[in-house]
């Protein structure tokens, strides 16, 4: 999904990634540290729910408030595995390493909070890599295949029987989009990645299960208190009288399933452009 999306954001930079395989410089700085934030979360959360699943894949809002009391070490352990050899023990930690630490924790706080809400739920799977085959037309009409891989931070099933996909976002992600033709849409603004990225991991997981109607919900820690989970859009709607008015709309149910559909045509006319070589890889 990244080399989707980063193609989609900067041709150049896939070229320079994935094709020309040149690597940026490592810096290790406390800039560098600070991005590494969403990596710590991933770990600690991916913990958490590993241990509450072996004992019971059930999740419930008891047993969520009783373990967040762990959540401080899970940190810490995490934290120790992204900037310190294996097998290091306990340290003392670097000013920024305890701001990022108090972060994490209170991030982590927020996705416990809506979960315990939402409960009960069972979890299905965690950072599970999965692989399907997708086919696409080229640009001399000749059917091609390729591999479409994703890592998805979370499977779960609703009390209601809803599977969903869950993505964790630390950063600057929004809920809302413009349209699926302004998300795949280089030369646009509106690109939204996230949106992309986690619809690609929806498409992965219902193809290598043959599930259908999966929901792709993004955890976007500083907005879901607010805006919740699901992703929405603006469109066009009749209303009484028969005029047209503008009315936001949820990505779930029978609208999700018509974006599906425009997902994945989008998706292949991509990568018709991605593998066309009369198309240099430009900057966006």
């Amino acid at each position: 999904a990244s080399a989707l999306t980063t193609y989609l954001a900067n041709p150049i930079d896939f070229f320079y990634k994935y094709v020309a395989d040149i690597k940026e410089p490592k810096e290790v700085t406390e800039v560098v540290e600070a991005n590494n934030l969403g990596s710590i979360l991933h770990g600690a959360l991916e913990d958490f729910y590993t241990q509450l699943r072996a004992e019971d894949p059930m999740i419930t809002k008891a047993r969520i408030l009783e373990k967040k009391k762990t959540i401080p070490s899970l940190i810490e352990k995490n934290l120790i595995k992204e900037f310190y050899a294996e097998g290091s023990k306990k340290i003392r930690f670097s000013g920024m390493q305890s701001v990022i630490m108090a972060i994490v924790q209170e991030y982590i706080h927020i996705i416990l909070d809506y979960d315990a809400a939402s409960a009960p739920f069972r979890i299905v799977q965690m950072e599970e890599e999965m692989i399907v085959p997708f086919l696409f037309t080229d640009h001399l009409g000749k059917e091609q295949q390729i591999k479409m891989k994703g890592i998805i931070d979370r499977v779960d099933v609703t009390h209601g029987g809803k599977t969903r996909i869950v993505d964790y976002k630390t950063g600057a992600d929004v809920l809302e989009y413009h349209s699926m033709a302004e998300a795949f849409n280089t030369d646009g603004k509106k690109l939204n990645k996230a949106l992309v990225q986690t619809l690609f991991y929806t498409y992965v997981y219902e193809k290598a299960t043959n599930t259908a109607a999966v929901e792709p919900n993004l955890y976007v820690v500083r907005q879901m208190k607010k805006q919740g989970t699901l992703f929405q859009t603006t469109v066009k709607v009749q209303d009484e009288k028969g005029k047209l008015k503008s009315q936001k709309t949820d990505l779930k149910e029978e609208f999700l399933a018509e974006e599906k559909i425009a997902f994945d045509g989008l998706l292949k006319e991509k990568l018709k452009e991605l593998f066309d070589p009369s198309i240099d890889f430009v900057l966006s």
